[in-house]
């Protein structure tokens, strides 16, 4: 069943969700890359640019899934696989570099913590009293 874009199955895993959120977002990230030639081109600027719609699109409904995210190994390479694509557009490196050796020069952190990051943020604004001081 899918509720506000996120994809919901019976047992509720969101496995279905990014099997089906991944072909989604690597469509968007092929159309984005003519921006982002690896020789000259685009500045650094648009490579943020570049780098923060694709991480919009994976990160709806984060507080949703992040906890069901940590324990599927499964869905985390899954993401893995387009942050690796992601990051290698922004540092303009060859498709043979590694997961961590693209997303450090990125000065990109796994999505999976900021899933949980997003989570927490998302607690903390939940339970927060207008009248008290958010720190």
């Amino acid at each position: 069943m899918k509720y506000l874009g996120v994809v919901i199955d019976s047992q509720w895993t969101f496995e279905s969700h990014f099997d089906s959120l991944i072909p989604k977002v690597s469509a968007a990230a092929n159309a984005l890359c003519g921006l982002l030639p690896n020789i000259g081109g685009a500045g650094v600027v648009v490579r943020r640019l570049y780098e923060g719609v694709v991480r919009a699109r994976v990160m709806y409904g984060a507080p949703i899934w992040a906890d069901d995210l940590m324990v599927s190994r499964r869905s985390i390479l899954l993401l893995r696989r387009v942050h690796r694509v992601t990051a290698i557009r922004i540092i303009r490196g060859y498709r043979t570099v590694s997961y961590a050796s693209a997303t450090a020069p990125a000065a990109s952190s796994p999505w999976e913590l900021r899933a949980i990051a997003l989570k927490r943020r998302y607690a903390r604004w939940r339970v927060w009293d207008p009248g008290e001081d958010l720190i």
